[in-house]
């Protein structure tokens, strides 16, 4: 498979950015429940270790696929139909639980959040066209983008506005 080293990239990346959120959530919080913390902050570290989870898991599900002897065509269109549906339920679950989600971290109530939105509906469309295109370099640019999300919600953390 021509991409593996690249897909191979992406899920390290992927999983230091989990790693590190993980770690950042031992030492903020440690063990103890404590009703003064910051929920907000929680529900970044939360969000940060799915979001890696999810990129190294979709990083390597071609190198899967390219194990069972699929044809290499066959294998970015399923790869990119499976991450479209992701991207879908992603964004449907956002939506949904929206009034659970700490207010400064609401989808759609910022530009930045509204040029992420319309990220995400053009990457669904053009994931789902990959099964005519066939091409790796779609696949690669969505997961590549998921992991701006994920810096974007570092910086969040970091430069919290109140």
């Amino acid at each position: 498979m021509e991409h593996t080293e690249t897909l191979t990239i992406l899920a390290e990346v992927a999983i230091v950015i989990a790693g590190f959120a993980g770690v950042v959530s031992v030492f903020r919080f440690g063990r103890h429940e404590d009703e003064g913390q910051n929920k907000s902050e929680r529900w970044m570290l939360l969000t940060l270790i799915f979001t890696g989870v999810e990129i190294a898991a979709f990083a390597l599900l071609p190198l899967v696929l390219n194990g069972y002897s699929i044809d290499e065509v066959q294998i970015w269109s399923i790869s990119s139909v499976v991450l479209a549906l992701a991207y879908i339920l992603t964004d449907f679950v956002l939506l949904r639980w929206r009034e659970k989600i700490p207010e400064q971290f609401r989808p759609i109530t910022s530009f930045s959040d509204r040029v992420i939105w319309m990220g995400d509906m053009i990457l669904i469309t053009l994931l789902l066209a990959n099964v005519w295109i066939e091409s790796p370099g779609i696949y690669l640019t969505a997961l590549f983008y998921w992991i701006l999300q994920g810096m974007y919600i570092y910086f969040l953390m970091f430069y919290e506005t109140e």
